[in-house]
């Protein structure tokens, strides 16, 4: 009898209700290295005028997506810088290192816009097992400063996931990925 009272005592308290609310994830998508995207050979040089995030979902808050922790409590992910900010700062950090980023727009052959459509992390389960996915989908104008008539738009999406029995560990290196494919996948477009 005394084994199954120890029992219940270390049980009970597991399968209780947490009295704390857990905190949000904070996850920091800023690409730093670019080794894994190929360069490019042009002879352009651009300026980033602006990233705007227009995503439905965000209401001027950093969160993009939940992820499920222990006993099926929901927390927020929050991205921390938010979306624009680190999808800006990694493009820069692309170009300056493929020597292609213009430090004022004068200086530049094109200017760059960016309409960030969606920036998100969804969750999904089939029994033990979570799936993360990244999506970011993207408006990218792209003008060339000799021409007011030469401006080109481009839509460039892209898409990572990670399934584990744990994925809320994963939820930063999901996203910076997902920035990695969207880097890589600017980068050819506007060199063309």
């Amino acid at each position: 009898m005394k084994p199954i009272i120890t029992l219940l005592f270390l049980l009970v308290p597991l399968l209780m209700p947490s009295a704390k609310a857990p905190h949000p994830i904070n996850i920091d998508p800023t690409v730093t290295t670019f080794d894994s995207i190929p360069p490019v050979e042009t002879d352009l040089t651009f300026f980033i005028d602006t990233v705007q995030d227009t995503s439905q979902q965000r209401n001027k808050t950093a969160i993009v997506g939940t992820t499920r922790i222990r006993r099926m409590k929901m927390i927020p992910v929050v991205s921390d810088p938010p979306p624009a900010e680190a999808i800006k700062n990694s493009l820069m950090g692309l170009l300056k290192h493929n020597n292609l980023l213009a430090e004022t727009e004068e200086q530049a052959s094109c200017t760059i816009k960016i309409e960030i459509l969606d920036c998100s992390l969804t969750e999904t389960y089939s029994g033990l097992t979570q799936t993360m996915t990244a999506d970011i989908s993207t408006r990218l104008t792209l003008r060339d400063r000799s021409s007011s008539l030469n401006e080109k738009t481009y839509v460039i999406k892209s898409r990572n996931s990670k399934s584990s029995i744990d994925v809320s560990k994963h939820a930063g290196s999901i996203l910076q990925e997902a920035v990695e494919s969207f880097l890589g996948e600017t980068l050819k477009t506007i060199s063309k």
